[in-house]
């Protein structure tokens, strides 16, 4: 009979230390998701909304992109998409929401693509906390 041991430390790795007086320069493009309910909505349903902009917020912002998909279940991934009249430019937004044990949150799945004739050009995902507005 072998008997096997099996050690784990607790490590941090850092990649880069980031020092106190460094200078930088913001990304290009800035995403953003927000949850909403509208009037009419069932208990459950949620709008979200994704924006992609460019420029600094309270200054010179422009919203460049933006698509809202409607949520009526939980753990089911909707999608919504936009297509420019003469087809060179084409937005996917997919969202999945999840309750989470925190009755004033959910989680949210999400991926926005921007397509410029048929490329990928932009593309924000993740996984983010939202708050409930039911």
């Amino acid at each position: 009979m072998q008997i096997y041991a099996l050690c784990l430390l607790p490590f941090v790795l850092h990649a880069t230390e980031i020092p106190n007086d460094f200078k930088s320069v913001p990304a290009k493009w800035h995403q953003g998701l927000d949850s909403t309910v509208l009037v009419g909505y069932k208990k459950g349903e949620h709008l979200i909304v994704s924006d992609i902009w460019t420029g600094t917020p309270g200054r010179d912002a422009v919203i460049k992109h933006m698509l809202a998909v409607k949520i009526s279940q939980w753990g089911k991934p909707f999608t919504d998409q936009y297509e420019s009249t003469d087809k060179k430019q084409k937005e996917t937004l997919t969202v999945t929401l999840y309750e989470t044990d925190n009755a004033q949150e959910m989680k949210a799945e999400f991926e926005h693509t921007v397509y410029e004739t048929g490329k990928v050009v932009l593309r924000f995902s993740g996984i983010t906390i939202l708050q409930r507005c039911n």
